[in-house]
């Protein structure tokens, strides 16, 4: 888990992602149609995850992946990432052309760039129309691929409904919503990423 609401694991064929505690997940993309035996996060970008006998990095929460192992020839127990694309690997004692090997193996690849330039700017969401009746359209932009949770709330805290759990693409996406049997008032919108938070007040008005 990176935190109280975001967590990755591993499962047969799959590697799955919650950006809500765990009480939902949904699948990401896997280095190999397999999926990975582990996974270990450094970061909300940096993710590690190993089968067989590589190890594979993703520095964009698991959009895409490379692979960083080399030289390691025995079945990978489980690695041990220290960030900066640095990571131990545990493996099976194996006897080569050298001699006797404990089975332990480290990368030291280059460290990342620590050029911010690039770095993502705060998502932005809005609806229109605001005030509405009794359908709006939410729109948001993102800078980043990254998951995506959309839930609608009253001004009591109550979850009113989840519009979309998914995984998307960078750029501007919309969403409708209905409201056909609810009350008038005002109503939050509530949209949670890999690494933001941000809400927003609709007004409903019939």
């Amino acid at each position: 888990m990176i935190n109280c609401q975001i967590g990755y694991v591993a499962v047969s064929n799959a590697m799955l992602k919650t950006i809500d505690g765990g009480l939902s997940w949904f699948e990401i993309p896997s280095p190999l149609s397999q999926g990975a035996k582990g996974i270990e996060v450094i970061s909300e970008t940096e993710v590690y995850s190993f089968i067989g006998t590589e190890i594979y990095l993703s520095e964009d929460s698991g959009q895409t992946w490379e692979t960083i192992s080399t030289g390691i020839n025995t079945t990978i127990n489980d690695i041990y990432p220290l960030g900066n694309n640095v990571c131990w690997a545990i493996g099976n004692p194996w006897f080569g052309p050298e001699g006797s090997s404990s089975g332990i193996y480290w990368s030291n690849q280059m460290p990342l760039s620590n050029d911010t330039s690039t770095l993502p700017v705060e998502i932005s969401l809005n609806n229109y129309p605001n005030p509405f009746n009794p359908l709006t359209t939410i729109s948001y932009t993102l800078t980043q691929a990254t998951a995506v949770k959309l839930t609608i709330y009253d001004l009591n805290g109550k979850q009113i409904i989840t519009l979309l759990n998914d995984w998307q693409a960078p750029g501007t996406h919309y969403v409708q919503w209905s409201t056909n049997d609810l009350s008038n008032g005002v109503y939050l919108s509530r949209l949670v990423t890999d690494d933001q938070i941000i809400t927003g007040k609709m007004t409903l008005l019939k």
